[in-house]
């Protein structure tokens, strides 16, 4: 990834943070974000669940989501690793590309967390 394509999606990315914090446009971000952590969340808790079922263990949807939560907090210092070991290795394409996945798994729960705050009008 070139430097003027990353610096441009982090600006774009730091917009669409900012902009889901307004009332209109705010919305569609918001839903936009909530689909694609609904779907993120939806198939690895279909499978897990199912994989803890057919093995006889009851699972409920909560414990699903502190399981799913906790994959998730290790995603987040993994994809940190990721970036650090190409900083390290002087592979800035690499480095660069590594970054937009860790700002994207940082925003995305950001977004979702920025619209839960707001009374949104019905």
């Amino acid at each position: 990834m070139s430097q003027r394509a990353f610096i441009a999606s982090l600006i774009f990315l730091a917009v669409l943070v900012a902009l889901s914090a307004t009332p209109f446009p705010g919305v569609l971000i918001a839903f936009a974000a909530w689909l694609v952590a609904g779907l993120a969340a939806a198939v690895p808790m279909i499978l897990i669940g199912g994989v803890l079922k057919l093995a006889g263990v009851p699972a409920t949807d909560t414990a699903l989501y502190w399981i799913l939560g906790a994959v998730y907090m290790l995603l987040v210092p993994a994809a940190g690793f990721r970036v650090w070991r190409q900083v390290q290795r002087q592979n800035a394409g690499k480095a660069r590309s590594a970054g937009l996945d860790l700002a994207l798994l940082v925003a995305v729960p950001l977004i979702v967390w920025i619209s839960m705050q707001q009374r949104w009008p019905l």
